[in-house]
């Protein structure tokens, strides 16, 4: 067995501003350092170079780096005094240090080049530049409804949850879904809000179509709040890109607005239309890399778009399963009943929340979310209002109750 460690208290420090002092390699000898300024070292330099945002950041940090930086620092910042102390003294007080810091060994996950974490800061001052510079104009020049953000996500054609219970122990779990296919592909909603807290427009709804029929928009028809298109991937191309702008945006806004829009390369052509000068529409560009951080649609509306479609199919699923949720039609069926619900005027709070984040909208909206609200348990307590089964939701519009086979065709 070795040596006993020696206490701390065998390492008291002469000076009356610290109360120890810790052994730290330095040569072929140990250099007693104080432990307050060993914790002060490792806060000010090791806990930045843990972040992976530090331009000073260290791509591994162990122990032994630890010692070796502590080596150095104490060198330049600290007066010590040098001493013979053994080996794994100076390695039991690290690990001291290492407690006190709540520094532990962790498994790397990732990594991440210096040219990413310089992008990182740029990133990070593009935002503050935006929000600094551009948001205060854009509030003092125009109206809020004049003040429109745009942004294309994309739907699962059949969205199910990630988890579900099980039996501890299983090996694999499997649930059953209405088709396979449609829950690995999506199609992509395209909306349009404004600051005063309004969806603005025909919702732009891009299906995932890789072999069209040929009546096509025969088919689309009747879905007259929506402008429906297609394409191969399900996602908005360039060409369909100057489709919303020309048939669904420019109709629907005043002349002489400022519309929102990240840096998708697809929206260069639509910018430069003649339409676009007509209506003496301003066009502002997020800044590459920021559109999560600036975006209103990013920053709440899209999130709560999405929680309520889910919602919505798992109640279909456990109740209407012979409602098939990925044909076409009833694609166009849950869209136009979210987008009927979703400008309901008490949503309006809701839609501007993403305005206020921005900064554009001063007053932080107060309000319940569409899920919150239209999915609330206690709804199915009571009976529909058409039919006398139970009902499950309570729409936006006129606060009445129905069933999910009522739910669907109901609209205001």
């Amino acid at each position: 067995m070795g040596e006993k460690l020696p206490e701390m208290t065998a390492f008291k420090s002469e000076e009356p501003c610290s109360r120890y002092l810790v052994p730290i390699l330095r040569g072929n000898h140990f250099a007693l350092v104080h432990v307050g300024k060993l914790e002060e070292i490792y806060h000010m330099h090791v806990f930045d170079s843990l972040r992976p945002t530090h331009p000073n950041s260290s791509p591994f940090i162990s122990k032994s780096e630890l010692n070796k930086l502590a080596n150095l620092l104490a060198g330049k910042d600290v007066n010590t005094k040098i001493t013979r102390v053994p080996e794994e003294h100076a390695s039991a007080r690290v690990d001291t240090i290492k407690k006190r810091c709540s520094l532990v060994s962790r498994h790397v996950d990732g990594k991440i080049s210096k040219r990413a974490v310089l992008r990182q800061s740029t990133t990070a001052q593009s935002i503050i530049d935006f929000k600094n510079n551009v948001v205060p104009r854009i509030r003092n020049q125009y109206a809020p409804d004049h003040i429109f953000n745009v942004d294309q996500t994309g739907i699962v054609l059949e969205e199910t949850t990630k988890r579900t219970l099980a039996k501890r122990g299983t090996d694999k779990v499997f649930r059953v879904c209405q088709r396979d296919n449609p829950t690995r592909h999506s199609m992509t909603f395209n909306p349009c809000i404004s600051a005063d807290g309004k969806l603005t427009g025909k919702l732009f709804v891009t299906l995932y179509e890789p072999k069209p029929p040929r009546s096509f928009r025969q088919m689309v028809a009747p879905f007259t709040d929506l402008h429906v298109t297609h394409s191969t991937s399900g996602i908005m191309t360039t060409r369909l890109a100057e489709e919303w702008m020309e048939k669904c945006l420019l109709p629907s806004i005043p002349d002489r607005s400022v519309l929102l829009l990240d840096s998708w390369h697809g929206f260069d052509k639509m910018k430069v239309l003649r339409a676009v000068a007509r209506k003496n529409l301003e066009i502002v560009t997020f800044p590459p890399r920021t559109t999560g951080q600036l975006q209103p649609l990013d920053l709440f509306f899209n999130r709560q778009l999405k929680c309520f479609l889910r919602k919505l199919q798992d109640e279909i699923r456990l109740k209407h399963n012979d409602f098939t949720i990925s044909v076409r039609n009833n694609l166009l069926k849950v869209a136009r009943f979210t987008q009927n619900q979703f400008q309901a005027p008490r949503f309006a709070p809701m839609i501007q929340r993403g305005f206020y984040e921005l900064g554009i909208v001063t007053t932080r909206p107060t309000f319940d979310t569409p899920a919150e609200f239209c999915f609330d348990p206690e709804v199915g307590k009571e009976k529909c209002k058409t039919c006398t089964n139970l009902s499950f939701f309570k729409c936006a519009h006129c606060e009445e109750t129905y069933c999910i086979k009522c739910t669907i065709d109901h609209f205001h």
